[in-house]
């Protein structure tokens, strides 16, 4: 079996200057990881035929768009932006705190190299052990 082993650094949101994109000096970088979060969470609560335009929201967000952008794309997107222009409250509400965004090691000060980043959200450790159980 081949593995690869991937050493990686967890950021948590609020410090996203190390990151890939805060390394690359992108602009509205804590806001677009806040973004993608966002979407990330709906994951558990939309339909896998929505997935696809789920992950070309957020991919758009994260880089420079999406080729081929699949219908529901835009819908997505529009949701991100209410989300940030509401301050992530009310309705659009996400605990950032247990959200990490993991990058490689490698990743160079200008935010080059390594390998792709992931956004991931950690359960509190309670919940890990209520699994193990």
């Amino acid at each position: 079996m081949n593995t690869t082993r991937l050493d990686a650094g967890a950021t948590a949101f609020g410090s996203t200057g190390t990151t890939r994109l805060g390394l690359a000096g992108e602009a509205d970088v804590e806001e677009r990881y806040q973004q993608a979060a966002y979407l990330s969470a709906m994951f558990s609560t939309v339909g896998q035929a929505e997935w696809s335009a789920l992950h070309a929201a957020i991919w758009t967000i994260m880089s420079d768009g999406f080729a081929q952008a699949p219908t529901g794309i835009l819908t997505y997107l529009q949701m991100a932006v209410d989300a940030a222009d509401a301050g992530f409250t009310g309705a659009y509400a996400v605990d950032f705190s247990k959200w990490y965004v993991f990058s490689d090691v490698d990743i160079l000060a200008d935010g080059t190299e390594g390998v792709q980043e992931h956004i991931v959200y950690v359960p509190e450790p309670s919940t890990i052990l209520l699994l193990l159980a």
